[in-house]
């Protein structure tokens, strides 16, 4: 409507009263509108929208009057005697009271040049996009629509960040078959490793950092130890040598930290390519109260923003020796996939919540500026307390989510000490990785630093 496609209005109405003028005309006195439209061929044609938008524009404010109103207190209302009340069906004021100029075309103009935006940037489909603004969507409805769909494109197969490989192919893929193949430039025996490198090259426009390098799906970077199974690997030297049997890809592995931050609820946004721009709310409207009928209104209006997200890298390198490449199984493969992909994950979440913004780093919750402290010296029932109410005065309670995460000690410090002397009531109830303190869900981890405690509401 607004880009032109409709722009005529047709009133339907229903006259109650009408009265003959001069020249024979009539005048409807009191008339009733029904259904207003927006059609292709008016009764009118210079009814429409934005016909007349350098006017000033006015607002009719409607208040009910008691049913004892006088007739003094009716403006345009029937006429009745001086000694009788209007009825109670008619105590009704409508009074009409010039604004600020305002520009309704150009404030939908700007809403829906703002949606068309955050679908560029986001890559959201022209369905979606048209009906944020056929619905008349506000910017707080946008986002909410938004991280719905960021946070659903990474569940479904056919997401950016995974490439659909069926069961069968993540077990049969070998990294170290796609090593040696890239190294050789031979990929003669490595047909669907070559065939998911090209795939995911082509697919997201990818650069090779180097000419033997390669790109491994995410669907095999997710798949479990279990899964590469048991199998024999022979090994060409002076006669044949067997490998040994790796039961059901079993390793000991290294006793590495508890990642923390999606397990209390951070939301993930999966399958994003380019930056991001997600619309918030920075201020409302404001309601004043009139001091009289006629008090003049303060124009006021909601106040739009952006968060904007930019990309940042964590990356771990290893080596392998040409030995390891020829004579491993499929348990060296596990080892190495395995020890990248853990690694790259604790990496990403130290920096959600302690990274420093420095050479690349985000900047985690902890580095983040005016964020509030624990009142007190001692971390005790009242101080946490004091918290979850910071988060409810400032309504971070409606985002849900709400958890504790700190250190294993900051953990121990809050299971020995109780919500009320003389009770065994301890304040973390629970086990350290999945507990809950003050009622509120509580996770204990090494990624945090020491004698830390944070309160948020993660998502």
């Amino acid at each position: 409507m607004v880009s032109g496609g409709l722009r005529n209005i047709s009133i339907g109405y229903q006259i109650n009263e009408m009265r003959e003028t001069e020249n024979s005309e009539f005048t409807a006195t009191n008339w009733e509108p029904h259904e207003i439209s927006v059609v292709t061929v008016p009764a009118d044609p210079s009814i429409g929208i934005g016909r007349s938008d350098d006017d000033e524009k006015t607002v009719r404010v409607i208040r009910a009057l008691p049913e004892t109103a006088t007739p003094a207190a009716i403006t345009g209302g029937p006429k009745v005697d001086e000694n009788q009340t209007a009825p109670a069906a008619e105590t009704a004021e409508i009074e009409t009271r010039e604004i600020v100029k305002h520009d309704p075309l150009k404030s939908e103009k700007q809403r829906v040049k703002g949606i068309e935006k955050i679908g560029e940037a986001n890559n959201i489909d022209g369905g979606t996009i048209r009906n944020w603004i056929q619905s008349g969507a506000g910017m707080e409805k946008v986002a909410d629509d938004l991280l719905e769909i960021l946070a659903e494109r990474g569940k479904s197969a056919d997401a950016p960040a995974l490439i659909g490989m069926s069961r069968k192919e993540v077990q049969q893929y070998s990294v170290l078959k796609a090593i040696r193949a890239a190294y050789s430039n031979n990929w003669k025996g490595a047909g669907l490793e070559f065939e998911a490198h090209t795939f995911l090259r082509d697919r997201d426009n990818l650069q090779q950092r180097e000419n033997n390098s390669i790109f491994v799906p995410m669907d095999v970077q997710l798949r479990t130890p279990a899964s590469y199974g048991q199998r024999d690997f022979n090994v060409a030297g002076a006669g044949d040598l067997v490998g040994t049997d790796h039961l059901g890809g079993s390793f000991i592995d290294l006793l590495r930290n508890q990642s923390v931050v999606m397990r209390a609820g951070a939301t993930r946004l999966t399958g994003l390519r380019g930056n991001v721009a997600i619309p918030k709310a920075t201020g409302a409207t404001t309601a004043y109260w009139l001091e009289t009928e006629t008090t003049a209104i303060t124009e006021s209006q909601p106040t739009i923003g952006q968060l904007l997200l930019s990309p940042k890298n964590v990356a771990a390198l290893t080596e392998l020796s040409h030995q390891m490449m020829q004579q491993g199984d499929p348990s060296a493969e596990a080892l190495v996939m395995n020890d990248l992909a853990a690694t790259v994950a604790l990496a990403a979440d130290i920096g959600a919540l302690q990274g420093d913004g420095l050479a690349g780093a985000p900047t985690g919750i902890i580095n983040t500026a005016n964020i509030g402290t624990f009142l007190g010296t001692a971390l005790d029932y009242a101080a946490v307390l004091g918290a979850q109410e910071d988060l409810v005065k400032a309504n971070a309670d409606r985002l849900g989510n709400i958890a504790y995460v700190c250190d294993p000690a900051t953990t121990t410090k809050m299971k020995t000490r109780v919500k009320f002397d003389g009770t065994a009531s301890p304040i973390w109830e629970g086990d350290y990785r999945n507990g809950t303190c003050a009622d509120v869900g509580a996770f204990a981890s090494n990624q945090m630093l020491d004698d830390t405690m944070l309160l948020g509401a993660l998502s």
